[in-house]
């Protein structure tokens, strides 16, 4: 009898404050107006059409409250749907009152694992000193992780002010969102163990030898999944005795490459210095275009934007506006 209510517990338990946002801004619309239709619903609540469908059919599903939470003919919360909707503002009431409020400030943002580990990080020593510097304040960061598509869902219904991810086309006329390049001039390389492995030996690398891409069929391998069904998806299969390791951040590359399990595809940017390093001849890799992102309309607390300065952004706007005498 009490296994029932222990999973509903735990689908709960996994929804993320973001959801609960969503619920909170679809609920308060239904509760507020009479919309004749749920299309009615996403443009009164501002909410991007397919990330409106989405997210709803996650809620409903067995995953979350498995529970129908809006009657899609008659346009209004079911049963459930008003108890869950009572249950999201219980807990973003105790959210907006969350930690960290008195004597600093929290900066929420969004990233993606491949920015986070590859070029983000680097940029917060710099940050977090600058702002003690200016403000003489602390400071903390609260970073969500996820893929692009999450992460500017995050960032859409306003649990994070700022996302860091890629240049998806698809996202480039977002109704709700807009982003400007922080990077769009790196490239892969290959990364080796700080003592080589197979051809990839120190002297190799003093002699600047390139590398080609059907080299990596005869050694062990280890990429990110995004860049094995990106830029390297024509990569040569592993010939026999050797083996293809797929993770999902560059972190984990440097990790398995340090570990002398493989040499690594990483892109060529806050890289450990002692790991060796290869660049390709006979393949033109795309630049790799990292972007920050924002929500249309939406003044910037002084943090976020303090961040985006120390990334380039405010300084890049400027040096485009200034006009020569």
């Amino acid at each position: 009898m009490n296994k029932k209510p222990d999973a509903t517990n735990q689908r709960w338990s996994d929804v993320t404050i973001a959801e609960l946002l969503f619920f909170e801004k679809i609920g308060s619309t239904l509760s507020a107006s009479r919309c004749e239709s749920m299309a009615q619903v996403a443009s009164r609540s501002e909410i991007n059409h397919a990330h409106f469908h989405n997210t709803l059919k996650r809620l409903e599903g067995r995953t979350r409250f498995s529970r129908r939470l809006v009657d899609r003919k008659l346009v209004t919360l079911t049963k459930a749907g008003e108890e869950v909707l009572a249950y999201a503002r219980n807990v973003l009431a105790t959210y907006r009152s969350r930690p960290f409020q008195t004597g600093r400030e929290t900066l929420r943002i969004a990233a993606t694992n491949r920015i986070l580990t590859t070029l983000l990080a680097t940029y917060l020593p710099r940050f977090i000193e600058s702002y003690k510097e200016k403000t003489g304040q602390d400071i903390d960061i609260e970073i969500l992780e996820a893929n692009f598509e999450q992460v500017l869902s995050w960032l859409d219904v306003g649990e994070v002010e700022l996302a860091f991810g890629g240049m998806n086309p698809s996202s480039h006329n977002h109704p709700k969102l807009i982003h400007q390049s922080i990077r769009n001039d790196l490239r892969m390389v290959v990364i080796a163990p700080p003592k080589g492995l197979g051809m990839f030996t120190i002297k190799k690398q003093r002699e600047q030898m390139k590398v080609h891409l059907g080299d990596l069929g005869t050694t062990n391998v280890c990429l990110i999944r995004r860049d094995y069904r990106g830029d390297f998806r024509k990569l040569p299969n592993a010939e026999h005795g050797f083996s293809r390791i797929v993770v999902d951040n560059y972190s984990s590359v440097v990790s398995v490459v340090r570990a002398g399990a493989a040499v690594g595809l990483v892109i060529n940017y806050g890289l450990p210095n002692d790991l060796l390093k290869f660049e390709f001849s006979d393949t033109i890799l795309s630049a790799q275009n990292f972007a920050v992102w924002r929500r249309k309309g939406i003044e910037l607390s002084t943090t976020a934007q303090a961040l985006q300065e120390t990334v380039g952004v405010g300084i890049k706007r400027q040096t485009r506006t200034k006009k020569p005498r």
